[in-house]
């Protein structure tokens, strides 16, 4: 007898909780981790099983695709990062299968519809669905994306560990915080103002013997969260380019092989450019003051503590015992030296250049290719004459260049990650 399959798939965690689809949850400090889900499994007969993305870096209780399978009791085997694009009929057997295409955003800004999904040895391309209720975005390599935040969440707990020797204590008085200390001062769901934040960390000070001690953890958790926003801001940037690229058209395409345009459109890309970079090097200032209030904690708190690594940035790299450190953001290398002059151009001189355009190669009346160009440079520093530092004479693509150096800066603080959480302060 043929064995049915589940009408709606759902992990247990170890403690035995149901975890459903379409959700992202955090793991308990406890167990750090993350892991998320896309889109809706529908095993029902009939029912196309659908846009389904897991992942599950920090899972070692489900940790393969046999294990995933007995999980869910499939009889197929799933494709790629346990994503899968196909029909599962319950009334016929074998199972059959449908064909399905995926949008996909190529990198030279051309757009398709395929009908297979990307591994992470294919040519770099954005898939991108929209079938159900929730649009899920993928590309070759992006299950550094989960690893990173898992790294970045385990840092959460490695603050707790330098200030508390009691984590039960930590976490029964940190529950009884009134909010407006918890959070005030970070997010806008919380009305209150500095003074009235002072006071009440003044009128708690007696009920909470570590209450200073308490606000200075959370400011440094803080830090780590600015990481995680920031890191969505990068993606997002990322992403977008080579969506919105294929957008740039042109109505007259005999105009010649190789047409520029430029408009709201193309200054709209050069946009996320610069944010991208920017938000890059954000990261990097950020990482400084996080490692190190890690190696230098502060001692004592008899009031409101500044945190040590406030004035730091990513200037004060050498006081870290990592700087310099082979494979990580801290490596003396190229790609360090190109974001921090494109951010230094961007934030000091505004602009990607002087009206940003977009090329458009045309092949038998057909756009086959649209690109920006990116800046020359010598040494990782932007190639200059003096005022001019916009030269564009080596005909390098924006395309080309901005996978590699997203795929080595998210490589670079994986490892950074990685690293710190390997070192015990």
């Amino acid at each position: 007898m043929k064995k049915k399959l589940k009408t709606s798939a759902v992990l247990a965690s170890k403690d035995k909780r149901p975890i459903r689809v379409r959700r992202r949850k955090k793991l308990p400090a406890t167990r750090p981790g993350v892991f998320e889900f896309y889109g809706v499994w529908g095993l029902g007969p009939n029912e196309r099983f659908s846009q389904t993305y897991i992942r599950l870096p920090c899972l070692p209780h489900i940790g393969s695709k046999s294990d995933l399978k007995k999980n869910f009791r499939l009889e197929k085997e799933l494709v790629l990062h346990y994503l899968s694009y196909t029909t599962y009929n319950c009334n016929q057997s074998p199972l059959k299968k449908e064909k399905f295409t995926v949008k996909t955003y190529h990198q030279n800004g051309t757009v398709s519809e395929v009908e297979c999904l990307l591994s992470d040895d294919s040519p770099f391309g954005i898939q991108f669905d929209k079938s159900g209720a929730d649009n899920i975005i993928f590309y070759p390599g992006d299950n550094v994306v989960s690893a990173i935040d898992a790294e970045l969440v385990i840092l959460y707990d490695r603050f707790v560990n330098i200030y508390f020797s009691d984590l039960n204590a930590y976490y029964q008085e940190n529950a009884r915080l009134p909010i407006g200390l918890a959070v005030g001062g970070q997010s806008s769901e919380i009305a209150i103002s500095k003074d009235q934040f002072l006071k009440l960390a003044n009128q708690c000070k007696n009920t909470f013997t570590n209450i200073y001690k308490h606000i200075y953890v959370g400011d440094c958790q803080y830090l780590v969260s600015t990481v995680q926003n920031l890191l969505q801001s990068v993606e997002y940037c990322f992403v977008q380019y080579y969506i919105q690229i294929v957008s740039i058209d042109c109505l007259d395409l005999s105009l010649g092989k190789e047409i520029m345009s430029y408009s709201k459109d193309t200054a709209n890309l050069a946009f996320l450019l610069e944010t991208f970079f920017t938000k890059l090097h954000s990261i990097l200032d950020l990482m400084v003051k996080i490692i190190y209030e890690l190696e230098n904690p502060a001692d004592s708190f008899p009031a409101l503590k500044k945190l040590k690594g406030s004035d730091k940035l990513w200037g004060d790299r050498k006081l870290l015992s990592i700087n310099n450190l082979t494979g990580t953001i801290f490596e003396n290398c190229e790609l360090l030296r190109q974001i921090d002059s494109v951010r230094d151009e961007a934030i000091h001189n505004g602009a990607w250049e002087y009206f940003p355009k977009v090329f458009l190669r045309v092949v038998d009346m057909e756009i086959v290719e649209r690109y920006m160009l990116f800046p020359d440079f010598e040494n990782g520093r932007l190639a200059a004459a003096k005022n001019r530092r916009h030269f564009f004479s080596e005909g390098t693509k924006v395309n080309d260049v901005l996978v590699s150096i997203h795929h080595e800066f998210y490589q670079r603080l994986l490892a950074t990650l990685q690293y710190i959480n390997g070192v015990q302060t």
